[in-house]
């Protein structure tokens, strides 16, 4: 089942704005307030894996183009530590009113995922249960986390107090900031006219039916403003941040896109995780002695298909296909390609801007594999294997764009 850890991975544009804005605060923010925010960030981190006993983390993100809601993503995940237990909600909804919906629950004894695109909740019960399985991993632990972090750190420097830091009687803290468009470092606008480039080019080489405008001149960092609440034990408990790109596209005209995140950790200690009631349902089980029986492995290379369907004169028609093809399978690892096929008489319009990448993924469990796509930044992307291991879920980056389950091929 997907981690707990990647949640906020969820929307893969407004993570790499976030990124954007992240460098932006690092290059002019108080060494003080800086500081403050990431050991905040460290000490929950530790304190959510191996001190507290139950929380609610609740995510949010809206993308905006001149106040038009582009995509929304909300998710709510409720973790028990001490009893091993852990429940994901995730909804989206995108621009033309279509909505994806998916959830996950995990204990010692079962694994359920549910995703809105078959209706269908897949469940794995155990033999016996699950000792000492980690429900939440610190992020901070990471190579890549370690990585991120020198990346910003090298780039604090400039202006010095845009960050506050507000001590309250009790011993909490508020730490805030904003920026207007005079004050962001130039660096941080050539690499966000280079970003916002690269992806609008790859969203419509991929066909994606976002209307993400194509802003190609006249790009930089209109504004940036972010307030985080932290307790008297050093836990952020909230965070709230937004961002205003802004350029023009080719007719040259001019757009905002803006981006708003919310962040909350709640009931701490409180949280009560209960495992879902899937009463009349539509539940395919299965069973097995322990998590890695049937981890990810050899038996899972082959080619699995999605269908691109459009819709001609009221009626849904299948004009070709989407194919992921897993080509190696390591104790750790799984390789793959990903590449699309359109009928002939659909190639001249739709089969021009064909999508195909290489996926070096990481296993991470018994079903879950994550890797990077390279859209105008790396995005966090994942596989999800059913148990009977013949379909597959492709998320992250895509979730929205098309139908994200493919089923196996077989000859």
């Amino acid at each position: 089942m997907k981690k707990n850890k990647k949640l906020v991975m969820a929307v893969s544009f407004c993570v790499g704005f976030a990124l954007l804005g992240t460098t932006a605060f690092a290059d002019i923010a108080s060494r003080t307030g800086y500081d403050e925010l990431k050991d905040a960030a460290k000490t929950t981190a530790a304190a959510l894996e191996e001190k507290v006993q139950s929380f609610t983390f609740e995510a949010s993100f809206i993308l905006k183009d001149n106040n038009q809601v582009l995509s929304s993503q909300s998710s709510v995940s409720k973790t028990d530590n001490a009893n091993q237990r852990s429940a994901h909600t995730s909804v989206s909804h995108e621009f033309d009113g279509s909505k994806t919906e998916s959830r996950s629950y995990r204990d010692q004894n079962s694994r359920i995922y549910y995703n809105s695109v078959d209706d269908t909740y897949y469940v794995t019960e155990f033999t016996s249960p699950i000792k000492n399985s980690s429900v939440f991993n610190n992020p901070f632990d990471e190579e890549r986390a370690k990585d991120v972090e020198k990346i910003i750190d090298a780039l604090v420097g400039g202006l010095k107090d845009y960050v506050v830091v507000d001590e309250k009687p009790d011993g909490s803290r508020e730490l805030s900031g904003s920026l207007s468009e005079a004050q962001i470092p130039a660096l941080v606008n050539a690499v966000s006219s280079f970003g916002i480039k690269q992806m609008v080019s790859e969203r419509v080489r991929s066909n994606d039916s976002m209307p993400l405008p194509q802003i190609a001149e006249d790009i930089f960092v209109k504004s940036i403003k972010g307030n985080a609440l932290v307790n008297k034990e050093g836990i952020v408990e909230s965070v709230l941040a937004s961002g205003i790109l802004s350029g023009k596209d080719k007719d040259g005209v001019s757009h905002d896109l803006t981006m708003e995140i919310l962040l909350k950790l709640t009931d701490i200690n409180t949280t009560l995780v209960e495992k879902p009631d899937l009463s009349g349902k539509n539940v395919q089980t299965h069973k097995q002695a322990s998590e890695d029986e049937n981890r990810i492995s050899a038996k899972h290379i082959g080619k699995y298909k999605s269908d691109i369907v459009i819709e001609k004169d009221g009626v849904p028609v299948k004009i070709g296909e989407r194919i992921i093809d897993v080509q190696n399978v390591a104790e750790k690892t799984l390789s793959a390609k990903y590449h699309e096929v359109y009928k002939e008489e659909y190639a001249d319009e739709y089969g021009t801007n064909i999508t195909e990448f290489n996926i070096n993924g990481e296993i991470q469990n018994s079903y879950n594999v994550t890797f990077e796509y390279k859209d105008s930044f790396m995005e966090l992307s994942e596989i999800y294997f059913d148990p009977s291991g013949i379909r597959l879920h492709l998320g992250g980056s895509f979730s929205g764009s098309f139908d994200s389950m493919f089923s196996r091929v077989f000859d």
